[in-house]
């Protein structure tokens, strides 16, 4: 009797440390493990279940010729799961910027996605230092890859950000065209010949003040406001505002069916639409878009909307 009681001892004696010796194990691998490895297989292991990506998987494939769901699936996590702040003291910050910007402009090619996602991953980044540096590296790699469609899209999320206060070096894309800075010139193939309108030279002669306006004809928007605007002619004309619209019809037959009845005298087309030069250098991704430059060519206002235009020239005055 002795002796089995002896032995069932004995038994659980075994039992409990089998059942105790990976736990200790596990205590002393954790011990021996440094925090920012155990923090970097954490993050490993979360990225692996929620997407089967993780940063060091990207960054080793940069050469990869993605196809658009892979480079959709990429851009996800990078957009979705990265910690942006640990991001900026990884090392990979310029790398994964740089891959993420060509995610977008060589494999997806949608910029309105892209600006959605530029407005998410900047909501993450609430330090000033780090935002302007993710502004920069943005710009140099959408300026590199000729992108300037991408940059025009995402300067007002930039500009009115607030993280930011000196756009010097590559962030000066950013204030291309915008409130505050001097109006690009303009130029115009018409007949054969250059037509250059200088924004300094635009309210020349008894003009004030200039109100550029860019449109599309079969623009709803464009149309709605192209209808509007002869019961504000005459208001217009007493302010000395002068009136230029640039169209991006596909066609000049297009352009001339709508600009004989608009009741202005300039009125000009860019055969290269909203991808040429004048489109690109006033940073135009959609139309309408609505300008007033003052006597010497400087931009007060940039809008959609002709009502706030309409407001700020009649309080102004």
């Amino acid at each position: 009797m002795k002796n089995n009681k002896t032995q069932l001892i004995y038994k659980k004696t075994v039992i409990a440390v089998l059942l105790v010796i990976p736990f200790f194990t596990l205590q002393a691998q954790t011990s021996i493990a440094s925090p920012s490895t155990i923090t970097q297989n954490i993050q490993d292991n979360i990225s692996t279940k929620s997407v089967g990506l993780s940063i060091d998987h990207l960054i080793s494939q940069t050469s990869k010729v993605y196809t658009k769901p892979e480079a959709e699936k990429a851009v996800r996590f990078i957009t979705d799961e990265i910690d942006w702040q640990t991001l900026y003291t990884s090392g990979n910050w310029s790398k994964v910027i740089t891959l993420w910007v060509d995610l977008y402009s060589n494999h997806i090619n949608d910029v309105f996605a892209f600006t959605d996602d530029f407005e998410k991953i900047s909501k993450k980044i609430t330090d000033p230092t780090q935002y302007a540096d993710f502004a920069r590296k943005t710009a140099f790699a959408l300026t590199r890859q000729n992108r300037a469609h991408y940059i025009n899209s995402i300067a007002p999320l930039v500009r009115d950000s607030g993280k930011i206060k000196d756009f010097n070096g590559v962030l000066a894309v950013y204030m291309q065209a915008a409130p505050g800075t001097y109006a690009p010139e303009l130029i115009f193939k018409v007949h054969d010949n250059n037509v250059v309108l200088k924004s300094k030279e635009m309210a020349n002669g008894n003009f004030s003040q200039t109100m550029l306006l860019f449109y599309a004809s079969g623009c709803g928007p464009c149309e709605h406001l192209l209808m509007q605007m002869p019961d504000y002619m005459n208001d217009l004309k007493n302010k000395r505002i002068r009136i230029i619209s640039v169209s991006a019809d596909p066609d000049e037959n297009t352009f001339e069916n709508k600009a004989k009845d608009l009741p202005w005298e300039d009125k000009f087309w860019d055969y290269e639409n909203i991808k040429g030069e004048n489109f690109q250098k006033y940073a135009i991704t959609g139309t309408p878009t609505i300008f007033l430059l003052d006597k010497t060519g400087k931009i007060l206002v940039r809008t959609s909307s002709l009502d706030e235009f309409l407001d700020y020239i009649n309080k102004s005055k």
